[in-house]
């Protein structure tokens, strides 16, 4: 149970009548009323060992812990459970062309900003290395000063060098991502992986395994596993990047392969760090599918920006939580993998309110009109894409 924490009224009241009892008198307003000057005291202490002692009470499980950084034990249920601390944010390496002459030297922490119509403009990349042109069209790589996706950038982006370069073009253009970033894990995506990992127990290759081993790998939301239909001792496993709008990049594929192959803990013994079950002679690691959700209101009755944007995030954030049910792996009393009108019509009253309205909801998954329910499944997941308003 909680610790309800009374109001320093309370503790003071509290005070003044165990001693009006112990004593057998009735402290008085006024005159010789020093003990109501050391109940008020005391009643202040006692406020804040009712506040310490909820800290306490809170981080005693990990569903409300805070994290380290705030004094709470998260990152320590973490590392004995899930054997590591939140995965730091990954930084950014592209391969971008160089045009200059053969023989030319980019010396080593050589910095490039990204121009102003690149997909985040004014970010830095540096050189690692001293790099010689064997031709007048060249490659390098660059990687980008500032962790996660805030560096982000696309094929054919352009950076220029911070200062000038020798017989080289100070524009360079991406024409390769290396690695592609990935943000930090907040506090919320490692709690939830911690208290997976107490509900999931290891079974040797079931499906929870695989939601298990994926927890390893940096940037994974979750994943998706299925036996593949009829092909036998193949599994299908569909990863969610935890970055919107959740497909996972080539490189997080790999890694997902990796930790479902072998525990990334160096510190086992080798023996000890195989996964993959016996009998399963392939695994193939594929991107979660991306169903885009077209919905139609009709009849709204209050209908501003303010409203619509309201309604859109809602509709949003209530399209996060429709995911495949995976039997094994998911909570039964969380299974939401239908889509229905009056799911998203529901969504839209609560985020309208009672004074609003409207007269229908109609929805289409990737571009298909839905007349009942829609079962998201094998790696489907849904992204709204419009809302229309009539």
């Amino acid at each position: 149970m909680a610790v309800q924490i009374p109001t320093i009224k309370e503790l003071y009241n509290s005070i003044l009548n165990d001693l009006n009892t112990e004593l057998n008198i009735t402290i008085p307003f006024f005159g010789k009323n020093i003990l109501r000057a050391i109940a008020s005291v005391q009643a202040a202490k006692l406020k804040i060992y009712y506040y310490f002692t909820a800290e306490v009470q809170k981080n005693v499980f990990p569903d409300q812990a805070d994290s380290e950084i705030n004094g709470g034990t998260l990152e320590r249920f973490g590392l004995v459970k899930l054997g590591r601390s939140r995965f730091p944010a990954v930084a950014a390496i592209y391969q971008v062309v160089v045009f200059g002459d053969a023989g030319a030297v980019i010396k080593a922490s050589q910095t490039f900003k990204s121009n102003d119509d690149s997909a985040n403009p004014g970010q830095l990349f540096i050189l690692d290395n001293e790099y010689t042109l064997t031709g007048i069209t060249d490659n390098i790589q660059l990687r980008a000063l500032e962790g996660g996706t805030v560096s982000e950038l696309s094929i054919s982006d352009n950076l220029t060098a911070t200062s000038p370069l020798l017989n080289i073009n100070d524009e360079v253009t991406v024409n390769l991502v290396v690695n592609t970033p990935t943000d930090a894990e907040t506090t919320e995506q490692y709690r939830s992986k911690i208290l997976e990992s107490y509900r999931l127990e290891p079974q040797g290759g079931a499906a929870s395994d695989y939601r298990l081993w994926a927890a390893d790998a940096v940037g994974v939301r979750t994943v998706y596993p299925y036996a593949v239909t009829a092909t036998s001792n193949t599994i299908d496993v569909y990863v969610e990047s935890a970055s919107a709008p959740g497909t996972a990049p080539v490189d997080m594929l790999a890694d997902v392969a990796a930790v479902i192959e072998q525990d990334p803990d160096t510190t086992k013994p080798l023996n000890e760090r195989g996964r993959r079950p016996l009998g399963i002679l392939q695994v193939n690691t594929v991107s979660v599918i991306l169903l885009d959700i077209d919905i139609t209101i009709t009849g709204l009755a209050i209908n501003d920006a303010e409203t619509q944007s309201t309604i859109l995030n809602a509709l949003t954030e209530y399209l996060k939580t429709v995911r495949p049910f995976i039997a094994g792996a998911d909570a039964l009393n969380l299974k939401n993998d239908i889509l229905t009108v009056g799911k998203l019509s529901l969504v839209v009253q609560d985020a309208i309110g009672l004074g609003n309205y409207f007269n229908s909801l109609s929805f289409t998954v990737d571009g298909n009109p839905i007349t009942s329910s829609f079962l998201f499944n094998n790696g489907n997941i849904p992204l709204i894409n419009t809302i229309t308003y009539v």
